[in-house]
């Protein structure tokens, strides 16, 4: 009787060990690296809202916000990005949604990708959104390297100086000092005026696009037209036997501009139209008094 025992419990023990040496372990966990470039737009303009959050959303856990998101110095609207998303699968769906203007918390326009099933890393990625208002929504597309026009459309590179742009309707105040020392010129009053963008060189078909491009890479002041009135004074300080000069300006900016299209394999660019404007600030910080002294 007690070999018999003895010969179950041996039994009992080879079928334990059996089992345990023929059970699957635990699903590893995989990670996967998404990553690729992103660009913001308008229309099918190259310019649009700076890229703002990726936010990776994964069927099988592990969604997460990028780990990495660096934009162009030299537009915003164009990023590129990184995460590595672990899971316990041996593929997951992968959505991405896609902030455009805004805060990265507070998001302008919510735009999600397709869903992708992805079994390994998916890098390389080149995806366009076309932003809007509104709820999320699918508005952005995967592209491949072979449609760089169609993917980045008309580009609009500018370049800014500053310019002082003249109030009309406000007259340019002068005063001649005859004596033979220094002296204080005031001007003072109530003044209404307004300034508005003009063409120094090209033709003004492109006003509102280049405009949008200066806003968002040179200053958000930046406008067409600037009307203003105002109650306010200014001294200039004029040398003996010189005139004493006061204009009220807005300070804006001289924006040389192209409008440029990449060909179909992105080797080269054609500029298809080319020009500078002027445009004038907006609000309290864009505008006041320029003052200066001359013999005549």
């Amino acid at each position: 009787m007690r070999k018999l025992i003895v010969g179950v419990c041996l039994a009992v023990f080879v079928a334990v060990c059996l089992v345990a040496a023929t059970s699957p372990s635990a699903s590893a966990t995989t990670t996967r690296t998404i990553s690729g470039k992103i660009t913001c737009a308008k229309g099918n303009l190259s310019y649009g809202s700076r890229v703002v959050g990726v936010w990776v959303q994964s069927s099988a856990g592990g969604s997460k916000w990028s780990d990495s998101l660096s934009r162009s110095s030299t537009y915003g609207n164009i990023a590129t990005f990184s995460a590595k998303v672990k899971t316990n699968s041996s593929s997951t769906t992968i959505r991405l949604d896609i902030g455009c203007g805004g805060t990265k918390t507070t998001w302008a326009s919510n735009n999600s990708t397709p869903s992708i099933t992805v079994k390994g890393d998916k890098t390389g990625l080149r995806i366009k959104c076309s932003e809007a208002t509104g709820s999320r929504a699918q508005r952005c597309s995967y592209i491949s390297s072979s449609t760089c026009s169609s993917a980045y459309g008309i580009k609009y590179p500018i370049s800014a100086t500053s310019v002082k742009m003249r109030f009309k309707d406000v007259p340019i105040y002068r005063n001649y000092n005859g004596t033979s020392s220094k002296i204080a010129m005031r001007v003072e009053g109530t003044n209404s005026g307004s300034v508005s963008y003009s063409v120094s060189a090209g033709v003004s078909a492109e006003v509102k696009a280049v405009l949008v491009k200066a806003q968002a890479s040179v200053s958000s002041s930046l406008t067409t037209t600037n009307s203003s009135g105002w109650t306010n004074e200014v001294t200039i300080s004029v040398p003996a036997k010189q005139y004493g000069y006061a204009m009220y300006v807005s300070y804006g900016k001289k924006v040389k501009w192209a409008k440029q299209r990449v060909n179909s394999t992105c080797s080269s660019t054609s500029t298809l139209s080319s020009g500078v404007y002027n445009f004038p600030s907006n609000g309290d910080t864009g505008e006041g008094w320029y003052v200066w002294t001359s013999t005549s």
